[in-house]
């Protein structure tokens, strides 16, 4: 296994149940045998590729193998909200947020990413990917109480565009996003795991000061660069 997709799956560890298909991705007739509710609206864009690299057809089989719900993975893939009536059809069929992941350990990824930022997600609510804006995101759980009406209010907050069950117009971010007053150092997740490899091609790193470290990874690698 590659270098670039070992580090996909030490970023992404729910992929690690299908790591063929960042490869390759599965084809049209293979998604039917497993998953015959798709039709064909999904699967005339099953091939397109989504901004980090995986085909949506990939994204579809990953959530659903992570044991999400038909009309959640599909609202994911497509990154359109489906055309479903109530909140009870949405999440209809969704497991509860402990039972959504593959492993425990996998959970635990998003669990301690979401509480490094304040938040303790409840356990009856559904982790949404394509609502995170990085991984483990606290606004990317939901739960059945908040329904379509938080995930409305939460485009309309952030300007993204959906349509369907939800319908929001796109409209452009009121700052901008990569000016530094909006911009945070790196993760803590992503901070380690960049001192741990920069250790590992040079030993006197790991003898550096842990706050001299930190410094030197945010100012190389953070949002100012």
């Amino acid at each position: 296994m590659s270098e670039e997709i070992t580090a996909f799956l030490e970023r992404n560890p729910e992929w690690s149940v299908c790591p063929d298909y960042i490869i390759s991705p599965p084809t049209e007739d293979e998604l039917l045998v497993d998953y015959p509710e798709l039709d064909g609206a999904f699967l005339d864009r099953q091939d397109e590729y989504m901004s980090y690299g995986v085909t949506r057809g990939a994204q579809y089989a990953q959530m659903r193998l992570n044991g999400t719900a038909h009309s959640i993975a599909e609202m994911v893939a497509l990154q359109q909200c489906a055309g479903i009536e109530t909140d009870d059809t949405f999440f209809q069929g969704s497991k509860p947020l402990y039972d959504q992941f593959g492993s425990q350990k996998h959970l635990n990824t998003f669990l301690k990413a979401a509480k490094r930022r304040g938040f303790t997600p409840s356990v009856n609510s559904t982790y949404f990917p394509g609502l995170a804006r990085f991984q483990g995101d606290p606004e990317a759980f939901v739960t059945r109480a908040q329904g379509r009406s938080y995930i409305r209010k939460l485009c309309e907050k952030r300007g993204w565009a959906c349509e369907g069950g939800v319908n929001v117009k796109h409209r452009e971010p009121e700052s901008d996003p990569l000016d530094l007053k909006n911009c945070k150092p790196l993760g803590e997740d992503i901070i380690r795991n960049r001192a741990m490899q920069m250790a590992e091609k040079n030993p006197d790193v790991a003898r550096m000061p842990r706050r001299e470290l930190r410094e030197k990874i945010i100012a190389e690698h953070g949002p100012s660069q």
